[in-house]
């Protein structure tokens, strides 16, 4: 059951929200679960516990690319904090044999490597990147509704609760970060919150795959439950601004069915049932400690129906 639940503010910093006590660790009761640490324990409890972060496996591109859309979009005065482009030259003395004073920047340069670590925590990007950006926040601009939702709505919204567990009576610290939450009196989308995404394929069946891939149902419903918890607010429905990561940036909207709000709902609540149940019997099972048929302690694998043919 969901308790305690409070407002936080809008526009946290991501960086903020991430942060976390060095001298809190994962299988910690006090350790503070979010949707991706619920969705990456429930894959693989064992592994988790291990220290596996979904992030440290992605294209570091992609993922770069959906972060600097995101403060773009979001919270475009912290973009001069976040990120910074490369030059295209850096200076050089000419020698007899090359007169020029500049060169094509390059990170094998000391000149190159100083000013990259003079740069801090912030991303470094290409012109051609920035560039590219620009274009795509244009893109998104070009659809009224999605340009609708992102003018009524406050943004980056932090909220954090907890969950106590009957069976164990652990709590569990939980915190979400919204990335859209529309006004409660606007008469479309009063009843929304929302996330943005960058995506390969923003088609119906492209991302009806990454929303199960990737747990995002089971987002939806957490960040309902927890936000009508903190506010009392009936926010019934999530939503999808999608926008396709390369040129020419196509944008699309997305919403969770009831169904699938469902679906995420049980699912969260049985991820959070069974890490209350590794915290008490200190038992974090992997792959095959939860499988259904062994033979001689292997895991039997056997087609599914459709591969019959």
């Amino acid at each position: 059951m969901i308790k305690n639940a409070k407002l936080v503010g809008s526009q946290i910093d991501p960086s903020s929200y991430h942060r976390r006590d060095p001298e809190v660790k994962r299988g910690n009761p006090a350790y503070i679960m979010s949707n991706s640490e619920l969705t990456e324990f429930a894959r693989n409890p064992h592994r988790w516990r291990a220290g596996y972060r979904e992030g440290d496996m992605e294209d570091t591109e992609a993922t770069a690319w959906g972060n600097l859309i995101d403060v773009l979009v979001l919270d475009p005065e912290r973009y001069g904090d976040k990120f910074v482009v490369a030059p295209e030259v850096y200076p050089c003395e000419p020698t007899k044999k090359d007169s020029r004073t500049e060169k094509p920047w390059t990170w094998g340069a000391n000149y190159c490597k100083e000013w990259r670590d003079e740069q801090g925590d912030k991303t470094i990007i290409k012109t051609s990147k920035l560039e590219d950006s620009d274009r795509a926040i244009k893109a998104l601009a070009t659809d009224s509704i999605i340009s609708e939702v992102l003018e009524c709505s406050k943004k980056q919204v932090m909220v954090t609760a907890e969950w106590h567990d009957k069976p164990t009576g652990l709590i569990v610290p939980l915190k979400i970060l919204i990335d859209l939450v529309p006004d409660i009196k606007h008469e479309l989308f009063g009843q929304f919150l929302g996330d943005l995404k960058t995506c390969r394929d923003a088609s119906q069946r492209g991302f009806k795959m990454a929303i199960f891939q990737r747990g995002y149902h089971n987002q939806g419903a957490l960040y309902l439950d927890v936000y009508e918890a903190a506010t009392g607010e009936n926010r019934t429905d999530f939503i999808f601004p999608i926008q396709e990561n390369f040129d020419p940036f196509e944008p699309a909207r997305r919403m969770l069915s009831t169904e699938y709000i469902q679906i995420g709902r049980d699912n969260y609540r049985l991820a959070i049932a069974k890490y209350c149940q590794c915290l008490a019997t200190l038992n974090w099972p992997g792959y095959d400690d939860d499988a259904d048929r062994q033979v001689n302690g292997f895991t039997l694998v056997e087609p599914d129906a459709y591969m019959l043919g």
